[in-house]
């Protein structure tokens, strides 16, 4: 029989409300890393690890924001067969290409671990303006694996209202920062830092962009940073961490524990590998493509695509130089006819 126009109009009205409701309560999630090109096998890992352990990837959106020519980073995605966009689209990666050579000036690392003031480390404090038309996302280093639904996480996750960011505890405190820091902050401020309070760890965080925005946290960190370039000896070890922790003092809240199982790349954690969700090789030592790997067994399964002859990606082997021939990371490519 042939539907009456009205029904059909009704019908049609019917579905777009049921559509948009279901947009409406099943919003996009947005996943963002930063990097250099030097971890391309992290950067890898994770993103096929997030994709594989959701399963709605139809709603998960993936950001690259990529401070070196996007053309070598396109070409490793492609050979290691991720979906790629060059506009956000669900489960597929979308560059974003950010050249941060006029903060380089203002880039100051005390301390022995040089390699912390490479730009791509501070790429995470432009989040808001690269992607100024979304309200929440998710920053993760290059060195994390997720091994439980990363949307669903999101979906549930409760803001507090106070909460610009939402992070892991730190290892270190507020008293970690130096008198002469905690001193500014209160001419700053007009308020004493607390310095039994813990510090987060900016390698994994939430992102309230329309707070960030409204609190000039940006701004903030830019200060602070010009701040300790200009200060005799310093106002902190360490390099891009500092100046977000103090720009987003009291305006955090704290993640789950499981949500970042870090220390990974300095120590094996094998109980906490086993429960966590997000797992996080920071550190140096023991970094997955490196000699010493930790952990390599629950890493390796994500760098490559499953199937039995892939390409060969010799940008997965940017560090080759620092490899020795018995590296498992090695041995393992060579095992699956990658490089």
């Amino acid at each position: 029989e042939i539907v009456p126009m009205a029904v059909w109009h009704w019908l049609m009205w019917l579905s777009t409300c049921s559509l948009a409701q279901h947009r409406q309560v099943h919003p996009k999630q947005h996943l963002v890393y930063a990097t250099n090109g030097v971890q391309n096998a992290g950067l890898v890992a994770s993103i096929r690890s997030a994709l594989a352990s959701t399963a709605m990837a139809d709603r998960l959106y993936i950001h690259v924001i990529n401070t070196q020519p996007t053309h070598t980073l396109r070409q490793c995605l492609i050979c290691t067969e991720l979906p790629i966009s060059p506009i956000p689209m669900p489960a597929h990666v979308t560059i974003h290409s950010l050249n941060l050579s006029y903060l380089e000036p203002l880039i100051r690392v005390t301390g022995k671990n040089q390699g912390l003031s490479v730009a791509a480390n501070f790429a995470r404090f432009f989040i808001p303006d690269i992607l100024p038309n979304i309200t929440t996302s998710m920053y993760v280093d290059c060195d994390t694996l997720f091994q439980a639904d990363v949307v669903k996480f999101l979906d549930d996750w409760h803001w507090q209202p106070h909460a610009t960011l939402a992070a892991n505890i730190w290892h270190l405190n507020v008293s970690h920062f130096l008198p002469q820091t905690r001193k500014l902050y209160k001419g700053r401020h007009h308020a004493q830092m607390d310095t039994t309070k813990p510090l987060f760890n900016a390698g994994v965080f939430l992102l309230n962009h329309a707070l960030w925005t409204a609190r000039n946290i940006t701004e903030e960190v830019f200060w602070w940073m010009n701040q300790h370039k200009q200060s005799r000896h310093g106002l902190w070890f360490l390099g891009s961490q500092p100046p977000l922790q103090l720009a987003a003092y009291n305006q955090w809240q704290q993640l789950p524990s499981e949500w970042n199982v870090d220390q990974l790349g300095k120590q094996a954690r094998p109980a906490a590998v086993a429960t966590g969700k997000l797992l996080h090789w920071s550190g140096k030592a023991l970094k997955p493509w490196g000699n010493t790997p930790s952990h390599f067994e629950a890493w390796a399964k994500h760098v490559l695509p499953a199937k039995q002859n892939p390409r060969r990606c010799e940008c997965l082997l940017t560090n080759i130089s620092e490899l020795n021939n018995d590296s498992p990371y090695l041995a393992f490519l060579k095992a699956h006819n990658s490089i």
